[in-house]
């Protein structure tokens, strides 16, 4: 059972919950926390350094990689189309090596080639002319070839037919020259009968 106050006749507990009320609604004003300082430039920059320098290497490591294996790749193109071209060139030289050993045959099978030096040693003009004819004819038709000559046994050139841009020209005898010691010479003179020497390339 609730009484009130003898005296006064008010609650007792009346103030109390007024100055609880104006406890609880009373509010504290924001004050500023002057000890929070903004970062110092010093600190931004290192936190620079440290979170973008390194993205930014990296980067530039993954550039350098992407350029290095592109560039990989187009060498290895330029390679292979290299080794094509190379394959071809070597294809065509080899063909055309087979024709001339072809045509060789031929005109080592003449028979006024085998009968242009009797037993006398002596070249016989007859034979001479009818070979100088068909070097001729065989120079115009081919257009492959720049010389075409006959030596003896020393090395002196007994018929010489120049290519002469399509007109074949029969170089005179006094302008023959002698072509003991070179190569396409002595090592052909070496093989037996029916071998074919190839010597190196060259412009005499």
């Amino acid at each position: 059972m609730y009484n009130p106050h003898p005296t006064t006749g008010k609650d007792p507990c009346e103030g109390l919950n007024h100055r609880r009320e104006s406890t609880e609604d009373s509010t504290v004003p924001f004050r500023r926390d002057d000890s929070v300082s903004p970062i110092p430039r010093r600190n931004a920059f290192r936190l620079t350094c440290l979170y973008f320098f390194p993205v930014l290497l990296l980067g530039f490591l993954v550039g350098i990689f992407v350029f290095r294996f592109t560039r990989i790749s187009d060498i290895e193109v330029i390679k292979a189309k290299q080794y094509a071209a190379v394959a071809i060139v070597q294809e065509a030289i080899s063909e055309d090596i087979q024709l001339a050993i072809s045509d060789l045959l031929i005109l080592s099978g003449d028979a006024n080639l085998r009968h242009l030096f009797p037993t006398t040693g002596e070249t016989d003009p007859t034979i001479k002319e009818k070979l100088i004819e068909f070097y001729q004819a065989v120079a115009k038709a081919k257009r492959c070839y720049d010389q075409l000559r006959i030596l003896d046994r020393k090395g002196m050139e007994i018929v010489r037919v120049n290519y002469n841009n399509g007109s074949p020209v029969v170089v005179p005898d006094p302008q023959l020259q002698n072509k003991s010691g070179r190569d396409f010479f002595d090592d052909t003179f070496k093989l037996k009968s029916g071998e074919i020497f190839i010597s190196p390339l060259d412009l005499n």
